[in-house]
């Protein structure tokens, strides 16, 4: 296996999170939200940006078993 098809889930999925959260704080940021008289649209992009977050941390985490892995690897062949 080679390491950069280890690496990419991980990484594709921090790009993900990113471009999630990008999205959803501009639409928070945006001119609707303040003419708005209801919170559930506050709410809910809230509620988005919080799972943009925990997917941005699952995907770290993969990139950090990742790197142990190659690094156990490489101490085991050193």
């Amino acid at each position: 296996m080679k390491i950069d098809n280890a690496m990419q889930p991980g990484l594709l999925g921090l790009n993900r999170s990113l471009d999630g959260m990008r999205e959803t704080a501009g639409r928070i940021a945006g001119t609707e939200q303040m003419q708005s008289d209801s919170p559930t649209g506050l709410a809910g992009a809230l509620v988005e940006l919080k799972t943009y977050e925990l997917q941005g941390q699952a995907s770290a985490q993969v990139v950090r078993t990742v790197d142990d892995m190659i690094g156990s690897l490489f101490d085991d062949k050193a």
